[in-house]
């Protein structure tokens, strides 16, 4: 009974903090795709392109991101 109430409370409890590691940028300079844990922050805490330094960066969505969001959100990118 205990672990039966354990297990359904780790269910039912929301993570500390959402992980964010599978979200990816683009480099509008370069082109160059990188996850958010590689890139470095700039002067001013902006983030820059790990190859290129430039900070004209951009969320990289993958088709299935795209796709997702135009047919079942309804948002068009």
């Amino acid at each position: 009974m205990y672990n039966e109430h354990r297990s359904m409370n780790a269910l039912l409890t929301r993570p500390t903090e959402m992980s964010t590691s599978h979200v990816r940028y683009q480099c509008n300079s370069c082109g160059h795709i990188a996850p958010r844990t590689t890139l470095r922050q700039g002067a001013w805490g902006d983030l820059c392109c790990p190859e290129c330094g430039g900070n004209d960066l951009e969320r990289h969505r993958t088709r299935f991101e795209r796709w997702y969001a135009m047919f079942f959100l309804y948002k068009v990118y």
